[in-house]
């Protein structure tokens, strides 16, 4: 099973422990940088909070999917407020606009009665989720409808309901939902594709877990969970630790000023209220969590409720603290390719050496065996690049390149011998001026062979001068399989170009050596410094 990896976004920077409440609530370059962060460090998706006071969330979705290429939303919404047609409709416009399944849609039911009045909620705690359970349905069945369709509900009643804008992708636009009671339980279990639940101890979790698939499976659903947390991570466990005190020592000063103001009788901007603990809470969940912040601040030895203990019943709060080691290792793991929780995604759709195929592996709960570890160190301790490992990815990347002008080669030659033009009356390889070029390739593949497989040997018998000099011997042999082929293509004239033959495919493919590591402009800089003796000068220059 694949995992889903969840960030959030804001339009303003601001939080328990930094930011001001003060001037405009939207800062589209603050978002804009946000969103883009969260892509470039391979988040799945970002959830888009709502508030009674806040900003739209769908024009921020619309906003952080036009600013990024692949990264997807999940909007919070509360039902109640929106005919769920419209929003089925909304979602799968922002779907197709955007491109097809980068939408998704998070239901929160509410747990801040003075937040549900804001936008004229008066309905009570089991009466918002049996609403919840009938928006989500129809929800369901605008998105999915082939006909229209008539409804009469306890909250919601259409006549000839239809959507005729759908999904852009083949999967439907998946629900979210969360919700800790008994009422949200049955909701969540019959009609969600994702149960979103707080960071709570892992006993706790596995008790929630199974009471919600149980529920799932008397209506014949699986359901699959989200867990959230704020992740507090440092290099060392003292300086996560550190980290966390200094997040809670901001947070407690913050919510000091906050209750001061509210007792001298200044108004709190409505998210900073909700972000201190001034609520009327109704919320389950959250009152569970401020149980457990009571009993202690650190529960299963990370689970840390610093923050939960200072805001009072709210939303995410506890955070885990720490990385998985107290100093952590890096090393080599070799991991087999049938291996339980693989999965390869066809990403490779390059111009040349399509064959070759590196696609994205997806490790998930991946079990590696110790004898597959090695090199397990310390980060300050561990060695640079592994010199062997370094020579046999340059020498094997050349020998492949040169695997492919030979084959260039291979096809010429029968070309030539082959091929007899009418006014010529003989093939052209009794030509000198083919036999020369031909001659040609052959010298410079040869030696470039010759030199790969010489450093082979050398290297494999613990010559380091020879592991040192992989890189140039990729820069010589690529430089003449490339050589080799564009002479081929040169020769041939058209013929080299047209997808009847394969010279033109093994053009594509040996030009895909100047791109793969080492590259050229590095290896001759490496050597200069070397052979100049000046490298730490050079170094100096450059930066």
């Amino acid at each position: 099973m694949s995992i889903e990896i969840i960030g959030m976004v804001g339009t303003k920077e601001v939080s328990e422990s930094r930011g001001s409440f003060d001037g405009p609530p939207i800062d589209a370059g603050y978002l804009t940088r946000f969103a883009q962060a969260h892509e470039a460090a391979g988040f799945d998706r970002v959830l888009i909070g709502y508030g009674a006071t806040g900003p739209d969330g769908f024009a921020v979705a619309a906003h952080v999917l036009y600013a990024t290429s692949a990264l997807k939303v999940l909007i919070a919404h509360r039902p109640g407020f929106v005919a769920p047609t419209l929003v089925a409709r909304k979602l799968a416009t922002l779907d197709q606009l955007t491109g097809g399944g980068r939408v998704a849609i998070h239901h929160i039911t509410g747990g801040d009665e003075l937040d549900q009045k804001r936008d004229g909620d008066f309905e009570d705690h089991d009466r918002r989720y049996a609403r919840t359970a009938e928006f989500m349905s129809l929800l369901r069945r605008e998105l999915t409808a082939a006909e229209p369709f008539d409804h009469d509900g306890e909250f919601y009643r259409v006549r000839g309901a239809y959507s005729s804008v759908r999904p852009a992708a083949d999967a439907p636009i998946p629900l979210y939902f969360g919700g800790a009671s008994p009422a949200a339980v049955q909701v969540g279990a019959q009609h969600a594709d994702v149960y979103m639940l707080w960071g709570e101890p892992v006993a706790q979790i596995g008790q929630r877990i199974a009471q919600i698939r149980s529920a799932a499976a008397r209506h014949g659903r699986t359901v699959r969970f989200s867990l959230s947390v704020r992740p507090i991570v440092a290099r060392t466990e003292e300086a996560a630790w550190r980290r966390a005190e200094e997040i809670r020592s901001a947070t407690a000063r913050r919510v000091g000023d906050a209750t001061t103001a509210q007792v001298q009788g200044v108004q709190v901007p409505a998210r900073g209220a909700r972000l201190f603990g001034f609520r009327e809470s109704s919320s389950v969940g959250s009152e569970r969590l401020q149980r457990q912040a009571a009993d202690r601040d650190v529960h299963d030895e990370r689970l840390w409720y610093g923050v939960t203990k200072l805001t009072g019943p709210g939303g995410n709060s506890t955070a885990l603290v720490r990385t998985e080691e107290p100093v952590p290792r890096v090393g080599t793991f070799l991991v087999r390719s049938d291996a339980p929780g693989i999965t390869i995604e066809p990403t490779w759709d390059h111009l040349g050496l399509r064959a070759s195929r590196s696609d994205d592996v997806i490790f998930a709960d991946t079990p590696v065996p110790a004898g597959a570890v090695t090199g397990l160190t310390e980060p300050a301790a561990a060695a640079g690049p592994d010199a062997l490992l370094m020579a046999w990815n340059g020498l094997g990347l050349t020998a492949l390149y040169l695997g492919v002008a030979s084959a260039a080669r291979d096809w010429l030659i029968g070309f030539l011998t082959e091929r007899t033009p009418t006014a010529l009356g003989r093939p052209l390889a009794t030509l000198p001026r083919f036999q020369s070029a031909v001659g040609e390739i052959e010298a410079s593949l040869t030696a470039a062979s010759d030199l790969v497989n010489g450093l082979a040997t050398r290297a494999d018998a613990g010559d380091p001068v020879a592991a040192s000099h992989a890189g140039m011997a990729k820069l010589i042999g690529t430089r003449a399989a490339i050589g080799a082929v564009e002479q081929a293509v040169a020769l041939v004239g058209n013929n080299g170009l047209t997808r009847k033959y394969p010279l033109e495919r093994h053009y594509r493919d040996v030009l895909c050596a100047r791109v793969h590591t080492p590259q050229d402009d590095s290896v001759v800089a490496a050597a200069g410094q070397s052979a100049l003796a000046v490298a730490g000068l050079a170094e100096t220059k450059s930066t």
